[in-house]
């Protein structure tokens, strides 16, 4: 839910009563979203822990992008993942943010 909220509050195309219908059938905002980029959903990931082994693979080439081009972009990105107490008890999570540690 908090993943709508903060697209609803960041100006996608969500509105109140599309919040309200959360994890209903044929929702904009199911329980699991689904790849939408127009809605703000740019992966979608299955078991729990997964999420953040994508994050952490998606800042890895964003760096590896930036690093082999250069200055030729003059911009901020970032990668935001939002990671439950569910997806932190995986193994994978500890993997990952090993990796991203390095």
């Amino acid at each position: 839910m908090f993943l709508y909220t903060y697209l609803f509050l960041t100006g996608f195309n969500y509105t109140l009563k599309d919040l309200k219908n959360f994890r209903c059938i044929h929702s904009k905002a199911p329980g699991h979203p689904e790849y939408n980029v127009s809605l703000g959903i740019e992966a979608t990931t299955g078991p729990l822990g997964q999420g953040l082994g994508n994050a952490v693979g998606m800042a890895i080439a964003h760096k590896l992008f930036t690093n082999k081009i250069g200055g030729v972009f003059n911009h901020k990105s970032f990668i935001i993942c939002f990671v439950g107490d569910g997806c932190l008890q995986e193994g994978i999570s500890y993997e990952a943010t090993t990796i991203a540690g390095l």
